[in-house]
């Protein structure tokens, strides 16, 4: 195992600066490593392996095969795994990150294809359970301010100028 771990300390070294490397789990790097090359079925076979193993759980797993597919320009696929991590949530602290990165792609994803009520159904449970968390003291890609921003523009798309603003306003 502590052979292992070096050698993937040196492969996942060579693809992401190391401050960001100690502070990102190792198998989360070996598959950006894998998509950076693109080598997205590496990369969906690594998380399959991981999520098989136990080592990532469910949220994770499924929030990064659609970040995967994402990469590889597959929204329908994207949006049927961004579907799947947020329904797969247990309310596991670990997982809360993901969750959030999640619903955020998804509204993303929905508001894109000018499906404003379809974002409002993904973004109000997130938001509720960001907020009972005070997930905004992640990173800001994970954090509250996106969410209430994707929220205000599916809003504001709907004409719902006020609720919008405060949405903006909160964020």
């Amino acid at each position: 195992q502590e052979y292992a771990d070096r050698i993937l300390d040196k492969i996942a070294s060579i693809f992401i600066p190391i401050d960001d490397y100690n502070t990102i789990d190792k198998n989360t790097n070996l598959i950006i490593a894998q998509m950076n090359l693109n080598h997205y079925d590496a990369a969906l076979a690594l998380c399959d392996s991981l999520e098989e193993y136990s080592i990532f759980p469910p949220t994770t797993a499924n929030e990064t095969r659609a970040s995967i597919y994402l990469h590889k320009n597959q929204p329908k696929v994207t949006e049927f795994y961004l579907k799947k991590a947020l329904e797969s949530y247990t309310g596991d602290t670990y997982e809360l990150g993901n969750y959030t990165i999640a619903g955020y792609q998804l509204s993303s994803l929905l508001n894109a294809q000018n499906d404003y009520e379809g974002a409002l159904k993904v973004l109000i449970p997130v938001i509720a359970t960001a907020k009972e968390h005070e997930v905004n003291i992640f990173t800001p890609y994970e954090g509250l301010p996106r969410l209430l921003m994707s929220m205000g523009i599916s809003l504001v798309a709907l004409d719902r100028l006020d609720e919008g603003e405060q949405q903006f306003q909160e964020a």
